[in-house]
């Protein structure tokens, strides 16, 4: 199904929602690129929206880019770009094919609401109420990536950075770390984060591995509680879940 529920979220503010599921640690909607109908990941630390290159090619496609109608939570994006790229390190375990990932280039035209339980992705323009209980943080793109500042450590030393949001895995990626001990044998994910503090909020044993790219915190933190993202106004908030 695409967008389900569209309409005002408080005076001049127009949104559209629809629903989402997590699989495997990624948020996925539904939605239409062209013809192209079903399921997308979607996530703030990818800065370009990629359309999987199997796909493509089963719908005749041979270009590097394509542009067409992108329809998303009732929103519908007139002659939206879509890099076509081999997705397969990232989808081939996913239940259901995956179409292609939902990037910055589409989320930072609006504040965007992600809740997890139940899974509803909401895409809104104009001004908004606060949510009850969330804190608001600053929110920086760097490199075409929405980022936040975090702060971890291992129980002896601690290090703030800036993080990319990932909603495309569960696990966070820490950069320029070392595991204090080898990874267990077949260890999925390979190791934990002894404490993370985002949103004045603790997240202790977290899992996540060592990444030689990209700082990022997953959906192991965020489906913890609501995210909310205004890339535009350089904001963030997260609501912890109620007990």
């Amino acid at each position: 199904m695409l967008g389900l529920i569209g309409g005002l979220v408080s005076g001049a503010a127009r949104a559209g929602e629809t629903r989402c599921w997590v699989d495997h640690g990624a948020v996925v909607v539904a939605a239409a690129f062209g013809d192209i109908v079903g399921d997308f990941i979607v996530d703030a630390s990818t800065p370009n929206s990629r359309l999987h290159i199997t796909r493509a090619q089963g719908d005749g496609i041979d270009a590097t880019t394509v542009r067409r109608q992108l329809v998303v939570a009732d929103e519908k994006i007139a002659d939206f770009k879509m890099d076509v790229a081999d997705l397969d390190l990232k989808t081939r375990v996913f239940d259901t094919s995956i179409n292609g990932v939902i990037g910055l280039d589409l989320l930072r035209r609006y504040v965007v609401d992600i809740s997890f339980s139940p899974c509803r992705m909401r895409l809104s323009h104009g001004m908004l109420m606060p949510i009850g209980g969330a804190v608001r943080i600053p929110l920086r793109e760097i490199g075409g990536v929405a980022t936040v500042r975090a702060t971890i450590s291992d129980g002896l030393q601690t290090r703030a950075d800036d993080f990319a949001i990932d909603t495309s895995q569960p696990v966070s990626r820490i950069v320029g770390a070392a595991l204090s001990r080898p990874a267990a044998p077949k260890s999925n994910p390979p190791t934990r984060i002894r404490a993370l503090a985002v949103a004045d909020q603790l997240f202790e044993q977290t899992s996540a591995e060592v990444s030689t790219t990209q700082n990022a915190i997953g959906t192991a933190v965020w489906a913890k509680g609501r995210l909310r993202m205004n890339v535009k106004a350089g904001w963030a908030e997260f609501t912890p879940a109620r007990p």
